[in-house]
This record gives C-alpha cells, structure tokens and sequence, in this order.
C-alpha cells in the first residue's frame, strides 16, 4: 500500500543520494518492488536522447534495454512525448494513447513482445538540459494501468527527483571547483591545512604532510594540530578556537614555533574563512592553517620556467638550480658541464629573463609563481 509514510521514505532516499552523488540504484528497485514489478529508468543527460551520462534500470533488461538505448525513436509514442510536447513535465500515457494505440506499434511488436517485456503503461518526465544543468529523465513500465493512487504518488516523486537532480549537479560542480582549488594549494611552498568548524584537521597539502613529518614540535594528533612545546600548545588551541568560532567575525593570527638554537622559528598563520555555502556533511572549511617556513627555498618547476620565459630545458635546469642556492661553478660540476658552457648559458638567461645580475635573477625567480609544482 503506498502510505504517505512511504512516500516521504522515498523522498528522503532522493534528496540522500544527491547530497552523496550516487545514483539511486537500490530506490529504483525499491520503488519497482512496492508498485508490483514496474521498471524503473532514471537517466542523466546533457543532450536528450543520444549522450546518456548515467543510467540506472530497477532489473537487467537485456536486449531490451539496448534497444531502447540505441533505437528508442523507432515509432514509440512516450519516447516522442518525453522529448516533444510532454518535455519538463510528468506524464502518463494514458493521457495520450489507449491500449490498441500502443499494441500497433511497431516497436511493441518487434521489440518488446518478443522479449517478453509488453508494457501497456508508462509514467515519468523527461527535462531537457539547460545551459546550467544536464537534463534528467524518469520512466516507469508496467504491463497492467497504473491506478490514480500510484500516479498522484509518482507524480509527487517526480518533482522531488528533478530537484534532487538539479541539487546533485550543482554538488558535483561545486566539488569539481573545490578540487581545482585544492590542486593550486598543493602547487605551493607554504604548507595548507584545511580545519573544519570543529578544529580538524580536514585536508593538508604535500608541503604540510613534509613539514609535519620533519618537525618534531608540531604534529596531527585526533585530528587536531598540537604542538609538543606546551606554550605553543596551548596558543595554538586558542588561536584554533578563536578562528573557527562562527559567532565571531575573527581575525589571521600568527604562533611562532621555535626550532633548534641559531633556526629561525617556523610560523603558523590561521585564517578565518568566510562560509556562506556550508558543506553539507559539516566539513567546510571554517579556518586555513598556513605554515610558514623561512628557511624553504623556492625552486620553480623547470616546465613552468621554460612555458613563462621562453627558456631551454637546459637554461631552467640552470635556473632552478641557481633558485634553490647552488652557485654556477658547484652546478657546472654536479652536471658535469665546461664552466664556460654554463656561464654562456647564464648570460643567455639574463638576456630572456632582463636582469643583469646574479641577485636580481634569483630576485625574479623567488617571485616565480606555483613554485613547488614538480618537474
């Protein structure tokens, strides 16, 4: 019986598996099931009816469900619906076609009534896709009419799935975003470490994972960034606090980590970040952790050197190495290379570079952007 508890189960299902982009595989043979052995298709797509993005069918069909992939606009009436008038709609093809219209068709003939697979009735939407979202589409099979209680309980389910579609395509998009913009944090020399409003540590950069496993002061301990020097310990747990605190408008705080005598500190700068988005499962990013080590040097990828200053691969070698404090000479004997080729080489780079000085090269390059992208 389809209760309205039932129903709201199956709403809460929808919204569920577009928060986790997953495709609502186990619901749509659940909601088969409880309407008497009816298929359920559930379709993405960016351009209805070629280019399926993912599909999800309530049973394997077989050679049915290729022929509906590959040939669904051979006289099938819902088909022609789903993509002309009925487009953006829910639809049932009762409204249409009576049985007698259906059984001579070429297609009930040829396709499915060999099959054993005769569907006389058939409800669902199809949305086209927008310039901001891929379409999405929805059809239920049964041999047998669908009475006006299961329509109206489809016909509620059909809003909830295009909204849920709508909302996993906006997530995705939104990840794919978070993800680029992570990619450029990995890229560089400080070390990131994302912490959610709870004070955990939810991702780190190469740069952070390095620092923390050369650093015998600091470390992730239950997710948290603690310090083995109690002072810092504890003015760390304060500045954390004070920049994921949501009720506070917050400002960047810097603690300093000594290191052994004659080393300049390490610094741990902790920014608050602006959330008007909350993620959904509560791992926002509510402060970003930058350590800052004054002794790392900068030595730019030799591939970015090359694509920015027109370089040789053999003048960015040179060049990188000049960046990361060898002299000309120890790197004309590391590669094995005459003085005279690398110091021909080095005006060569002064030339592309318009510099005319050894310090105003390594200047240049210091400020040389994603400067720990590898080679």
């Amino acid at each position: 019986m389809l209760t309205q508890p039932l129903l709201h189960q199956f709403i809460d299902r929808i919204h569920a598996s577009a928060i986790e982009s997953e495709f609502p595989v186990a619901l749509a043979r659940d909601l088969s099931k409880e309407l008497g052995g009816a298929f359920i298709a559930v379709s993405r797509f960016h351009r209805f009816p070629v280019e399926v993005g993912q599909q999800t069918i309530s049973r394997p069909l077989g050679p049915y469900e290729e022929s509906w992939l590959e040939d669904h606009s051979q006289e099938l009436p819902w088909a022609d619906m789903m993509a002309g008038d009925a487009s953006g709609r829910f639809f049932e093809v009762g409204e249409y076609f009576g049985e007698e219209q259906i059984r001579a068709t070429r297609y009930f003939r040829e396709w499915m009534q060999p099959q054993g697979f005769a569907p006389l009735a058939v409800m669902g939407s199809s949305h086209p896709p927008t310039d901001e979202v891929p379409g999405s589409g929805w059809a239920l099979y049964r041999d047998r009419d669908f009475d006006a209680e299961e329509v109206e309980f489809c016909r509620v389910l059909d809003t909830q799935l295009a909204r849920a579609a709508q909302t996993a395509w906006h997530l995705h998009m939104a990840r794919a975003a978070r993800d680029a913009a992570l990619e450029v944090l990995d890229s560089g020399i400080e070390g990131i470490l994302l912490i959610n409003p709870n004070g955990l540590v939810t991702w780190r950069n190469r740069r952070a994972v390095d620092l923390l496993a050369r650093e015998p002061a600091l470390r992730v301990e239950a997710g948290r960034l603690r310090s083995s020097i109690a002072s810092v310990d504890t003015a760390l747990a304060a500045a954390l606090s004070g920049a994921t605190d949501p009720n506070e408008a917050g400002t960047p705080t810097v603690v300093s980590v000594p290191r052994g005598r004659g080393e300049l500190p390490l610094g741990i700068a902790l920014v608050p970040v602006a959330r008007p988005l909350p993620d959904l499962r509560g791992n926002e990013p509510a402060a970003l952790a930058f350590l800052v080590d004054t002794t790392a040097v900068r030595r730019p990828a030799v591939g970015l050197l090359e694509a920015l200053y027109g370089l040789t691969p053999a003048e960015g070698r040179l060049a990188r190495a000049l960046a990361g404090g060898q002299t000309p000479a120890s790197f004309a004997e590391t590669t094995g290379r005459s003085p005279e080729t690398v110091r021909t080489q080095l005006k060569f780079l002064f030339r592309k570079l318009k510099v005319s000085r050894q310090s105003e090269l390594i200047r240049l390059l210091a400020t040389t952007p994603a400067s720990n992208l590898r080679d």
